[in-house]
């Protein structure tokens, strides 16, 4: 794969660099944020929380208000299942 210099790129939560381009973080970000309503519609929570989690730290980070509005749209699902390991940490990152 070709590397433009010009677009330096690391994902740290992905573990390192990865060439990609600062549109494909974008993509990547509203991917991982599809992930993680799949995840909430499939009843597995906790991964949906840890997914969800990471969606929002990689938009937040990278500026992307459109990923985030994925993410948060996600919110009141989640407050239905708040007993669930790692969602209230979620709901917490999600409301800061």
């Amino acid at each position: 794969m070709f590397v433009d210099p010009r677009y330096p790129c690391t994902s740290p939560s992905r573990g390192g660099s990865t060439g990609e381009r600062p549109q494909s973080r974008t993509t990547s970000s509203c991917a991982i944020a599809y992930q993680a309503k799949s995840h909430l519609e499939l009843k597995e929570s906790e991964i949906a929380a840890r997914t969800a989690g990471e969606a929002l730290r990689l938009a937040r980070r990278i500026g992307v208000p459109r990923c985030e509005a994925l993410v948060q749209d996600l919110v009141p699902a989640f407050r239905q299942v708040s007993s669930a390991e790692g969602v209230e940490e979620f709901l917490a990152l999600a409301a800061g």
